[in-house]
């Protein structure tokens, strides 16, 4: 088997969770991959590890990864349903503020959204 070019990093300020798990099965489809799969020639035990190292690598919220950090026994599974839930929680308390202060506007600076 050839030598797979490095599928991109999880990049947390420019895709969601979701978009970033769709382009990785595209990535394992494309090469005859499965998850969990021994065929990636890479350090971790399993592409779940790879994946799951990439969720709590690339959180934006610091204090689930610091939470998912201190678990000696997370798993894939549980991993990316705490991200896809703080990732919604994110968004609902982004909506409500926005609802409730239609006067202001949004200005982002870096990874901050300031209300003006």
């Amino acid at each position: 088997m050839a030598s797979l070019v490095p599928l991109p990093p999880f990049a947390p300020a420019s895709e969601s969770w979701d978009s970033y798990l769709a382009r990785f099965d595209c990535y394992l489809q494309a090469n005859e991959l499965t998850r969990g799969s021994s065929a990636v020639h890479c350090e971790f035990r399993d592409l779940d590890d790879a994946l799951m190292d990439q969720i709590v690598c690339g959180v934006r919220d610091i204090r689930l990864q610091r939470h998912s950090l201190a678990k000696p026994d997370l798993m894939l599974q549980k991993a990316t349903e705490e991200a896809v839930a703080s990732e919604a929680v994110e968004l609902s308390a982004q909506e409500i503020h926005k609802a409730s202060r239609p006067y202001l506007k949004d200005y982002v600076v870096g990874h901050v959204t300031l209300l003006v």
